[in-house]
């Protein structure tokens, strides 16, 4: 009984080897085969219209669905969330600039010009041709420039910490073209960049906290602000994995 077994798996094993060649098929055999063909999709229609057997492996779905996401989200990008994201900081700019006439203190005053100058950093990320105000020009052009140099852990020129800026470099479908090159940067330097509750070693350790009400302030303070915030998140919460960071909606 144990010869018979033997012999039986040996002969699904050559079985399964006479299936592959290298050489063109015969039948319903395997081939291997290298191709120059750049596109997935391309490929596989090319061989249904020589009218070839086709092999769909789980894999070619898998790609196939990560595609869909990644071209819906570019589009969604470039059409919709750029132009979105373009009038959400105008208005929280203005709001933040009109607050910041009005004060006087000086430790209430560095907080504003925190905020203003980190949505300022943003919006200059969109159009380079965007000036910001005096008061701040110096610490944002200085923080762009780290930004486009993308060269690692740097001190902020605008928070009391250390960032990477290395995460700047645009990479997968924000490579495509400029606006979504200047979109990355813009959206990815409003959620990297940390406002400290508490700062060691400063005069003043609630400046930032207070930049970071005034930036909330901005958008809560104004209803077309707050609509359009709405609205990208709910593009964005289609296209992407939720994240457990709580949003401005949620407190």
């Amino acid at each position: 009984m144990k010869k018979y077994h033997i012999t039986f798996l040996l002969a699904v094993f050559f079985m399964f080897i006479n299936a592959f060649s290298l050489e063109k098929p015969e039948k319903r055999m395997f081939s291997l085969s290298i191709t120059d063909e750049t596109s997935f999709f391309n490929y596989y229609y090319n061989i249904f219209n020589e009218q070839e057997n086709i092999l769909l492996t789980k894999d070619f779905m898998f790609h196939a669905e990560h595609l869909l996401l990644d071209y819906s989200l570019a589009y969604s990008e470039e059409k919709y969330l750029y132009n979105m994201l373009d009038s959400l900081l105008d208005i929280m700019i203005e709001q933040t600039r009109t607050s910041l006439s009005q004060v006087k203190s000086g430790n209430l005053n560095e907080s504003y010009q925190i905020a203003l100058a980190y949505l300022s950093v943003s919006k200059k990320c969109l159009f380079e041709d965007y000036s910001p105000d005096i008061s701040i020009k110096e610490r944002v052009i200085s923080e762009l420039q780290l930004i486009e140099r993308a060269e690692g852990f740097t001190e902020s020129n605008i928070f009391h910490k250390k960032e990477d800026y290395s995460q700047y470099k645009p990479r997968g479908h924000y490579t495509r073209s400029e606006m979504l090159k200047r979109y990355f940067k813009s959206m990815m330097y409003l959620m990297r960049m940390r406002f400290s509750i508490e700062l060691r070693n400063e005069k003043d350790p609630q400046t930032e906290l207070r930049a970071a009400l005034i930036v909330g302030n901005s958008l809560r303070n104004s209803k077309t602000a707050m609509n359009l915030y709405k609205k990208m998140n709910e593009v964005i919460s289609v296209l992407l994995p939720q994240e457990d960071d709580l949003r401005i909606t949620e407190l």
